[in-house]
Protein backbone atom coordinates (compact mmCIF):
# COMPACT_ATOMS: atom_id res chain seq x y z
CA UNK A 1 0.00 0.00 0.00
CA UNK A 2 0.96 3.39 -1.04
CA UNK A 3 1.59 5.87 2.40
CA UNK A 4 1.62 9.19 2.15
CA UNK A 5 3.13 11.45 5.24
CA UNK A 6 -0.03 12.62 7.25
CA UNK A 7 0.74 16.23 7.10
CA UNK A 8 0.96 16.20 3.75
CA UNK A 9 -2.10 13.99 3.38
CA UNK A 10 -4.25 16.68 5.09
CA UNK A 11 -3.04 20.08 3.51
CA UNK A 12 -3.36 18.29 0.19
CA UNK A 13 -6.88 17.45 0.92
CA UNK A 14 -7.91 21.23 2.06
CA UNK A 15 -6.47 22.82 -0.77
CA UNK A 16 -8.39 20.14 -2.98
CA UNK A 17 -11.38 21.19 -1.25
CA UNK A 18 -11.32 24.85 -2.36
CA UNK A 19 -12.02 23.52 -5.86
CA UNK A 20 -14.90 22.23 -5.18
CA UNK A 21 -18.76 23.59 -4.77
CA UNK A 22 -19.15 24.35 -1.00
CA UNK A 23 -21.27 21.71 -0.52
CA UNK A 24 -18.55 19.41 -1.59
CA UNK A 25 -17.01 16.79 0.60
CA UNK A 26 -15.32 16.67 4.09
CA UNK A 27 -12.76 14.38 4.90
CA UNK A 28 -13.91 12.58 8.38
CA UNK A 29 -12.30 10.02 9.97
CA UNK A 30 -10.95 7.53 9.39
CA UNK A 31 -9.54 9.42 6.08
CA UNK A 32 -6.86 9.60 3.60
CA UNK A 33 -7.48 10.14 0.54
CA UNK A 34 -7.20 13.60 -1.97
CA UNK A 35 -9.02 14.86 -4.53
CA UNK A 36 -9.76 17.40 -7.40
CA UNK A 37 -12.66 18.77 -9.66
CA UNK A 38 -12.02 19.31 -13.25
CA UNK A 39 -14.40 20.50 -15.95
CA UNK A 40 -15.54 18.51 -18.80
CA UNK A 41 -18.09 18.97 -21.72
CA UNK A 42 -20.91 17.51 -19.88
CA UNK A 43 -20.32 18.66 -16.17
CA UNK A 44 -17.20 18.20 -13.79
CA UNK A 45 -15.17 15.25 -13.18
CA UNK A 46 -14.15 14.51 -9.21
CA UNK A 47 -11.19 12.47 -9.17
CA UNK A 48 -10.70 10.89 -5.73
CA UNK A 49 -7.21 9.27 -4.94
CA UNK A 50 -7.86 7.04 -2.37
CA UNK A 51 -4.58 5.49 0.00
CA UNK A 52 -6.56 3.79 3.04
CA UNK A 53 -10.40 3.20 4.15
CA UNK A 54 -11.91 6.82 3.92
CA UNK A 55 -15.32 8.19 5.28
CA UNK A 56 -16.06 11.25 3.78
CA UNK A 57 -19.80 13.91 4.75
CA UNK A 58 -21.55 15.69 2.82
CA UNK A 59 -23.53 18.17 3.59
CA UNK A 60 -25.78 17.86 0.93
CA UNK A 61 -25.15 15.34 -2.69
CA UNK A 62 -26.76 16.49 -6.03
CA UNK A 63 -24.66 15.07 -9.04
CA UNK A 64 -26.40 16.35 -12.17
CA UNK A 65 -26.07 14.29 -14.78
CA UNK A 66 -23.17 14.27 -17.12
CA UNK A 67 -21.19 14.90 -14.13
CA UNK A 68 -19.01 12.32 -12.64
CA UNK A 69 -17.16 11.44 -9.14
CA UNK A 70 -14.24 8.40 -9.41
CA UNK A 71 -12.67 6.73 -6.56
CA UNK A 72 -9.57 5.26 -7.08
CA UNK A 73 -7.95 3.02 -4.54
CA UNK A 74 -4.15 2.39 -4.17
CA UNK A 75 -4.69 1.78 -0.97
CA UNK A 76 -7.47 0.44 1.74
CA UNK A 77 -10.45 -1.28 0.80
CA UNK A 78 -13.23 1.03 1.29
CA UNK A 79 -15.18 4.81 1.03
CA UNK A 80 -18.24 5.27 2.78
CA UNK A 81 -19.89 8.66 1.75
CA UNK A 82 -22.23 9.96 4.20
CA UNK A 83 -25.00 12.65 3.23
CA UNK A 84 -25.81 14.29 6.74
CA UNK A 85 -28.13 16.47 5.30
CA UNK A 86 -31.93 16.30 5.28
CA UNK A 87 -34.51 17.20 2.41
CA UNK A 88 -32.97 14.88 -0.85
CA UNK A 89 -30.03 13.55 -2.31
CA UNK A 90 -29.43 12.85 -5.69
CA UNK A 91 -27.53 10.95 -8.20
CA UNK A 92 -28.21 11.73 -11.36
CA UNK A 93 -24.62 11.39 -12.87
CA UNK A 94 -21.81 8.62 -13.19
CA UNK A 95 -19.73 7.28 -10.15
CA UNK A 96 -17.02 4.53 -10.87
CA UNK A 97 -14.45 2.51 -8.74
CA UNK A 98 -11.93 -0.13 -8.54
CA UNK A 99 -12.59 -0.49 -4.86
CA UNK A 100 -15.92 -0.67 -2.68
CA UNK A 101 -17.90 2.12 -2.35
CA UNK A 102 -20.75 3.08 0.17
CA UNK A 103 -23.55 5.91 0.03
CA UNK A 104 -25.35 6.13 3.71
CA UNK A 105 -28.46 9.01 3.85
CA UNK A 106 -30.35 8.08 7.37
CA UNK A 107 -31.87 11.24 7.35
CA UNK A 108 -33.21 12.27 4.25
CA UNK A 109 -34.16 10.70 0.94
CA UNK A 110 -32.62 9.13 -1.88
CA UNK A 111 -32.73 9.31 -5.47
CA UNK A 112 -30.53 7.44 -7.98
CA UNK A 113 -31.03 7.91 -11.53
CA UNK A 114 -27.74 7.61 -13.14
CA UNK A 115 -25.12 4.95 -12.53
CA UNK A 116 -23.03 3.49 -10.15
CA UNK A 117 -20.31 0.94 -10.72
CA UNK A 118 -17.59 -0.22 -8.58
CA UNK A 119 -16.36 -3.38 -6.99
CA UNK A 120 -19.14 -3.95 -4.20
CA UNK A 121 -22.01 -1.34 -3.57
CA UNK A 122 -23.70 -0.27 -0.81
CA UNK A 123 -26.78 2.36 -0.96
CA UNK A 124 -28.70 3.10 1.74
CA UNK A 125 -31.25 5.69 4.00
CA UNK A 126 -29.98 3.80 7.12
CA UNK A 127 -26.69 4.64 9.38
CA UNK A 128 -24.07 2.48 9.72
CA UNK A 129 -21.02 2.03 12.16
CA UNK A 130 -18.09 2.20 9.82
CA UNK A 131 -16.07 0.04 11.41
CA UNK A 132 -18.39 -3.00 10.35
CA UNK A 133 -18.52 -2.17 7.04
CA UNK A 134 -14.27 -1.92 6.85
CA UNK A 135 -13.46 -5.11 8.20
CA UNK A 136 -15.44 -6.84 6.16
CA UNK A 137 -17.40 -9.16 9.12
CA UNK A 138 -20.72 -8.24 8.12
CA UNK A 139 -22.46 -5.04 9.27
CA UNK A 140 -26.20 -3.48 10.62
CA UNK A 141 -28.05 -0.75 8.99
CA UNK A 142 -30.34 0.87 11.30
CA UNK A 143 -32.58 4.40 11.02
CA UNK A 144 -34.90 6.37 12.72
CA UNK A 145 -38.67 5.33 12.32
CA UNK A 146 -39.05 8.35 9.89
CA UNK A 147 -39.97 7.29 5.75
CA UNK A 148 -36.90 8.20 4.19
CA UNK A 149 -37.39 6.74 0.45
CA UNK A 150 -34.62 5.12 -1.51
CA UNK A 151 -35.77 5.28 -5.03
CA UNK A 152 -33.06 3.36 -7.84
CA UNK A 153 -34.09 4.02 -11.36
CA UNK A 154 -30.43 4.13 -13.07
CA UNK A 155 -28.14 1.03 -12.94
CA UNK A 156 -25.90 -0.38 -9.85
CA UNK A 157 -23.60 -3.00 -10.55
CA UNK A 158 -20.76 -4.58 -8.45
CA UNK A 159 -18.04 -5.25 -10.89
CA UNK A 160 -16.35 -8.02 -8.43
CA UNK A 161 -18.13 -8.22 -5.05
CA UNK A 162 -21.61 -7.43 -3.55
CA UNK A 163 -24.66 -5.03 -4.24
CA UNK A 164 -26.16 -4.38 -0.41
CA UNK A 165 -29.70 -1.72 -0.78
CA UNK A 166 -31.40 -1.19 2.28
CA UNK A 167 -33.96 1.17 3.37
CA UNK A 168 -37.50 1.32 5.35
CA UNK A 169 -38.70 2.37 2.31
CA UNK A 170 -36.99 0.81 -1.16
CA UNK A 171 -38.39 1.29 -4.62
CA UNK A 172 -36.22 -0.78 -7.82
CA UNK A 173 -38.01 1.43 -10.59
CA UNK A 174 -38.63 -0.42 -14.18
CA UNK A 175 -36.10 1.30 -15.81
CA UNK A 176 -33.63 0.38 -12.70
CA UNK A 177 -30.80 -2.50 -13.44
CA UNK A 178 -29.16 -4.24 -10.46
CA UNK A 179 -26.45 -6.80 -11.25
CA UNK A 180 -23.66 -8.24 -9.55
CA UNK A 181 -20.55 -10.85 -9.63
CA UNK A 182 -21.72 -11.77 -6.03
CA UNK A 183 -24.68 -11.63 -4.29
CA UNK A 184 -27.61 -8.98 -4.18
CA UNK A 185 -29.12 -7.99 -1.19
CA UNK A 186 -32.16 -5.69 -0.71
CA UNK A 187 -33.49 -4.82 2.96
CA UNK A 188 -36.74 -3.01 3.53
CA UNK A 189 -36.92 -1.60 6.99
CA UNK A 190 -35.18 0.04 9.68
CA UNK A 191 -32.77 -2.97 11.39
CA UNK A 192 -31.21 -4.71 8.52
CA UNK A 193 -28.42 -6.85 8.55
CA UNK A 194 -25.93 -8.50 6.52
CA UNK A 195 -23.50 -11.34 7.92
CA UNK A 196 -20.17 -12.11 6.19
CA UNK A 197 -21.13 -15.62 5.28
CA UNK A 198 -23.76 -18.26 5.96
CA UNK A 199 -26.76 -19.99 4.33
CA UNK A 200 -28.08 -16.69 3.83
CA UNK A 201 -27.24 -13.08 4.48
CA UNK A 202 -29.68 -10.75 4.76
CA UNK A 203 -31.95 -10.30 8.10
CA UNK A 204 -34.64 -7.56 8.85
CA UNK A 205 -35.49 -7.35 12.45
CA UNK A 206 -37.30 -4.13 13.48
CA UNK A 207 -40.75 -5.94 11.86
CA UNK A 208 -41.96 -3.29 9.32
CA UNK A 209 -40.73 -1.99 5.53
CA UNK A 210 -41.55 -2.35 2.49
CA UNK A 211 -39.49 -3.21 -1.11
CA UNK A 212 -40.91 -2.50 -4.41
CA UNK A 213 -39.43 -4.17 -7.35
CA UNK A 214 -40.37 -3.26 -11.07
CA UNK A 215 -36.58 -3.62 -12.62
CA UNK A 216 -33.95 -5.99 -13.43
CA UNK A 217 -32.06 -7.69 -10.43
CA UNK A 218 -29.52 -10.22 -11.72
CA UNK A 219 -27.26 -12.08 -9.34
CA UNK A 220 -26.10 -16.09 -9.08
CA UNK A 221 -27.54 -15.08 -5.63
CA UNK A 222 -30.56 -12.67 -4.55
CA UNK A 223 -31.45 -12.16 -1.10
CA UNK A 224 -34.88 -9.83 -0.38
CA UNK A 225 -35.85 -9.25 3.56
CA UNK A 226 -38.76 -7.11 4.10
CA UNK A 227 -39.92 -6.28 7.56
CA UNK A 228 -43.96 -5.78 6.27
CA UNK A 229 -44.25 -6.07 2.10
CA UNK A 230 -42.09 -7.33 -1.00
CA UNK A 231 -43.93 -6.76 -4.33
CA UNK A 232 -41.98 -7.75 -7.62
CA UNK A 233 -43.49 -6.76 -11.19
CA UNK A 234 -39.76 -7.00 -12.42
CA UNK A 235 -37.42 -9.59 -12.74
CA UNK A 236 -35.63 -11.36 -10.16
CA UNK A 237 -32.45 -13.74 -11.00
CA UNK A 238 -31.42 -15.51 -13.99
CA UNK A 239 -31.32 -18.79 -15.15
CA UNK A 240 -29.57 -21.17 -12.45
CA UNK A 241 -29.77 -18.30 -9.46
CA UNK A 242 -30.98 -18.70 -6.15
CA UNK A 243 -33.23 -16.31 -4.62
CA UNK A 244 -34.69 -16.21 -1.26
CA UNK A 245 -37.15 -13.75 -0.25
CA UNK A 246 -38.74 -13.27 3.44
CA UNK A 247 -40.62 -11.02 4.94
CA UNK A 248 -41.41 -10.81 9.03
CA UNK A 249 -44.59 -11.81 11.05
CA UNK A 250 -47.70 -11.04 9.26
CA UNK A 251 -45.71 -9.94 6.41
CA UNK A 252 -46.26 -10.59 2.80
CA UNK A 253 -44.40 -11.57 -0.58
CA UNK A 254 -46.65 -11.15 -3.91
CA UNK A 255 -45.63 -11.68 -7.17
CA UNK A 256 -47.50 -9.10 -9.24
CA UNK A 257 -48.16 -9.12 -13.25
CA UNK A 258 -45.03 -9.49 -15.37
CA UNK A 259 -43.35 -10.16 -11.81
CA UNK A 260 -40.49 -13.00 -12.72
CA UNK A 261 -39.32 -15.21 -10.01
CA UNK A 262 -36.63 -17.65 -11.49
CA UNK A 263 -36.25 -21.58 -10.35
CA UNK A 264 -34.87 -21.79 -6.99
CA UNK A 265 -37.14 -19.51 -5.25
CA UNK A 266 -37.17 -19.80 -1.16
CA UNK A 267 -40.18 -18.07 0.06
CA UNK A 268 -40.40 -17.43 4.16
CA UNK A 269 -43.54 -15.77 4.96
CA UNK A 270 -47.31 -15.35 3.26
CA UNK A 271 -46.76 -15.89 -0.14
CA UNK A 272 -49.11 -15.00 -2.86
CA UNK A 273 -48.12 -16.45 -6.11
CA UNK A 274 -50.61 -14.10 -8.37
CA UNK A 275 -48.66 -14.34 -12.10
CA UNK A 276 -45.98 -16.72 -10.46
CA UNK A 277 -44.43 -18.12 -13.94
CA UNK A 278 -43.71 -21.41 -14.34
CA UNK A 279 -40.43 -23.34 -14.22
CA UNK A 280 -40.90 -25.71 -17.08
CA UNK A 281 -38.48 -28.47 -15.39
CA UNK A 282 -41.82 -27.93 -12.57
CA UNK A 283 -44.23 -29.69 -15.49
CA UNK A 284 -47.83 -28.21 -15.52
CA UNK A 285 -49.77 -25.63 -14.32
CA UNK A 286 -52.79 -26.23 -12.09
CA UNK A 287 -55.88 -27.05 -13.79
CA UNK A 288 -58.64 -24.57 -14.60
CA UNK A 289 -62.20 -26.56 -14.21
CA UNK A 290 -64.67 -25.51 -16.00
CA UNK A 291 -68.34 -27.41 -15.50
CA UNK A 292 -71.31 -26.91 -17.72
CA UNK A 293 -74.62 -28.71 -17.64
CA UNK A 294 -76.57 -29.41 -20.82
CA UNK A 295 -80.31 -30.12 -20.61
CA UNK A 296 -81.42 -32.74 -23.78
CA UNK A 297 -85.38 -32.60 -23.98
CA UNK A 298 -87.26 -35.79 -24.74
CA UNK A 299 -87.20 -36.47 -28.93
CA UNK A 300 -90.21 -38.81 -30.30
CA UNK A 301 -90.66 -40.22 -33.16
CA UNK A 302 -94.06 -39.35 -35.68
CA UNK A 303 -95.48 -42.07 -34.34
CA UNK A 304 -94.95 -41.31 -30.63
CA UNK A 305 -92.04 -43.84 -30.07
CA UNK A 306 -89.50 -42.43 -28.20
CA UNK A 307 -85.86 -41.44 -29.43
CA UNK A 308 -84.12 -40.41 -26.13
CA UNK A 309 -85.47 -40.07 -23.05
CA UNK A 310 -84.71 -36.19 -21.17
CA UNK A 311 -81.42 -36.03 -18.83
CA UNK A 312 -79.27 -33.52 -18.22
CA UNK A 313 -75.21 -34.01 -18.70
CA UNK A 314 -72.51 -32.65 -17.26
CA UNK A 315 -69.69 -31.60 -18.93
CA UNK A 316 -66.07 -30.79 -17.33
CA UNK A 317 -63.27 -29.26 -19.64
CA UNK A 318 -59.94 -29.19 -17.73
CA UNK A 319 -57.50 -26.38 -19.44
CA UNK A 320 -53.68 -26.38 -18.08
CA UNK A 321 -50.71 -25.30 -19.70
CA UNK A 322 -47.89 -26.92 -20.74
CA UNK A 323 -43.98 -26.66 -21.31
CA UNK A 324 -43.97 -29.39 -23.84
CA UNK A 325 -47.06 -28.90 -26.83
CA UNK A 326 -46.36 -32.73 -28.01
CA UNK A 327 -47.77 -33.62 -24.70
CA UNK A 328 -52.43 -34.24 -24.65
CA UNK A 329 -53.72 -35.56 -21.76
CA UNK A 330 -56.91 -37.01 -23.70
CA UNK A 331 -57.07 -40.67 -23.99
CA UNK A 332 -58.39 -40.73 -27.30
CA UNK A 333 -54.66 -42.03 -29.20
CA UNK A 334 -55.48 -40.03 -32.20
CA UNK A 335 -56.11 -36.45 -30.38
CA UNK A 336 -54.75 -33.21 -31.81
CA UNK A 337 -53.44 -30.01 -29.95
CA UNK A 338 -54.96 -26.44 -32.10
CA UNK A 339 -52.57 -23.60 -32.87
CA UNK A 340 -52.97 -20.46 -33.93
CA UNK A 341 -49.86 -19.48 -35.54
CA UNK A 342 -51.13 -16.09 -36.02
CA UNK A 343 -50.66 -14.86 -32.46
CA UNK A 344 -48.27 -15.33 -29.88
CA UNK A 345 -49.36 -17.97 -27.34
CA UNK A 346 -50.92 -16.65 -24.25
CA UNK A 347 -47.58 -17.48 -22.07
CA UNK A 348 -44.12 -18.20 -22.85
CA UNK A 349 -41.35 -19.70 -21.29
CA UNK A 350 -38.34 -21.91 -22.92
CA UNK A 351 -40.82 -23.49 -25.14
CA UNK A 352 -44.10 -22.96 -26.54
CA UNK A 353 -47.97 -23.45 -24.74
CA UNK A 354 -50.55 -25.64 -25.68
CA UNK A 355 -53.87 -25.73 -24.51
CA UNK A 356 -55.93 -29.04 -23.90
CA UNK A 357 -59.06 -30.55 -23.70
CA UNK A 358 -60.46 -33.02 -20.85
CA UNK A 359 -63.32 -35.88 -21.53
CA UNK A 360 -66.87 -34.92 -21.40
CA UNK A 361 -68.16 -36.59 -17.75
CA UNK A 362 -70.57 -39.86 -18.14
CA UNK A 363 -74.29 -39.00 -17.68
Amino acid sequence: MKTVPLPWRALTATLCVSFLPAQGPVLSTPGSATWETIDTPSGSRTNFTIFDDTVFDWAHLNLAEGSELYFDFVGGNSVLNYLTGSGSHTIAGQVGSNGSVGFFAPNADLNITGNIVADSVTIATLDVAPGDVQDGGGFRLTGPTGWNRLRISGNIEATGGDVVIAGRDVSIMESAQLSAAGAIMIGGGTDVSIAGSGATRLTEASGSGFVLHLGETRANRIEVAAGSEIINRGRLGEQGAKVFLSVGEDGKITNEGTGIIVPNAVFDGAFDPKGTPIDPKDGDAAAAINESNLKVPELRRPNGSRVVRAKSVNYTTTISASSDGARDSSSKPKSTVAKNRNKPSLMRQSSFFSMRGGKKAKP
